[in-house]
């Protein structure tokens, strides 16, 4: 079985325009949209017919559907792929709605983990090089706190910190477990009713 390794941080990653936009204008849609509809975005990103596909990364692609499905695109990476499905299965395990719907496919030949392209996110790091403060911060705190915690569980190695991003209602994602599940016993984050998370 080929190895593989998901969704690394520079595959889902668009920008949103202007320098405001996460502060979320009463119109804008949370882009957790799979939220509540697990089976029918797993199914549908097994399933969907292709379009086009595009560089996303070193190794992974940007896939296209065709239109009038339940979603645009995906991101498709056959390295270490069982890791990033075992990083989904397992946020669905604990229902942290962190991670985004992520299967397994086949793709040239091989296998792959396809998951949900998630639209009109930034990645945290962008967030806070621009001193965006989010306008619920205890809101905020508990999502950074269940997000390390999760990260902490599943021993993941990745500091790459590009790799969660932050939709315009604040929502927090997290994306690329192709580091994870490993055998340390390290946890990288501190977790607690009084910690302030800078990174």
């Amino acid at each position: 079985m080929a190895t593989c390794g998901v969704l690394d941080s520079s595959q889902q990653q668009p920008s949103l325009s202007g320098g405001s936009a996460l502060a979320a204008a009463p119109s804008a849609s949370s882009s957790k949209v799979w939220v509540g509809r697990y089976a029918a975005y797993e199914r549908f990103l097994r399933t969907a017919a292709i379009d086009q596909t595009t560089a996303a990364g070193p190794s992974s692609q940007h896939v296209f559907f065709k239109p009038g499905g339940l979603t645009a695109g995906a991101s498709r990476k056959a390295e270490a792929y069982n890791l990033e499905i075992a990083g989904y299965r397992f946020d669905r395990l604990l229902s942290a709605d962190l991670v985004p719907p992520t299967v397994e496919v086949d793709a040239n030949g091989g296998r792959a983990a396809i998951q949900l392209w998630v639209e009109n996110a930034r990645p945290l790091t962008q967030v806070r090089s621009e001193n965006l403060l989010p306008p619920d911060v205890a809101k905020w705190q508990a999502q950074l706190q269940r997000a390390y915690a999760f990260e902490d569980l599943v021993a993941d190695l990745d500091e790459h910190e590009g790799s969660p991003i932050v939709d315009p209602h604040w929502n927090l994602i997290v994306l690329d477990h192709s580091h994870g599940f490993t055998n340390t016993l390290v946890l990288r984050y501190e977790v607690g009713p009084n910690q302030v998370f800078t990174r």
